[in-house]
């Protein structure tokens, strides 16, 4: 089960998806911090358990261009108890639903792409999604990690 808002935020009873841009002066932790406290009221000693997972990276066009993304993951555990509040004005509520009804949403689109990527990333690191059901898993996990460093690099040798 996973509680959904219409952006595109994901919580999971073992696992909170928050997103946002990084700020000026803070860390990549300290911002997934500040957008989990914003986004779903997670109190700050529920933080200790946050931890870094990696990254995706992709490139994504719109109707302004082509654009390098890179996003960091991380999962957090969290008690069964826990209930997700916007408190930002961004997310105007969750709704708890299957992972099947949240894989069911990704395949007809009803996720921003970004939002989607993570979402699959996290069911890719939990099993959720295997090479047993997905034949194309291999391709998906490709074009979830586009090498953006070695493309905009200017340095040889990285």
């Amino acid at each position: 089960m996973g509680w959904i808002s219409p952006i595109g935020t994901i919580m999971l009873p073992w696992d909170i998806k928050c997103a946002g841009g990084l700020s000026s002066g803070l860390g990549i932790r300290e911002c997934a911090m500040k957008e989990c406290a914003e986004e779903a009221s997670v109190p700050t000693e529920m933080f200790s358990g946050l931890h870094q997972t990696g990254c995706i990276s992709y490139i994504y066009e719109d109707e302004r261009g082509i654009f390098p993304e890179c996003e960091f993951t991380f999962d957090m555990l969290l008690p069964e108890t826990f209930m997700p509040v916007n408190s930002d004005g961004e997310v105007g509520h969750f709704e708890l639903m299957t992972m099947d009804k949240i894989k069911e949403m990704i395949i007809d689109e009803d996720f921003k792409p970004n939002s989607a990527l993570v979402i699959v990333d996290f069911m890719i690191r939990h099993g959720l999604i295997t090479a047993d059901d997905e034949p194309n898993l291999c391709y998906l996990m490709e074009m979830m990690h586009v090498p953006l460093q070695t493309f905009y690099s200017t340095r040889s040798g990285i």
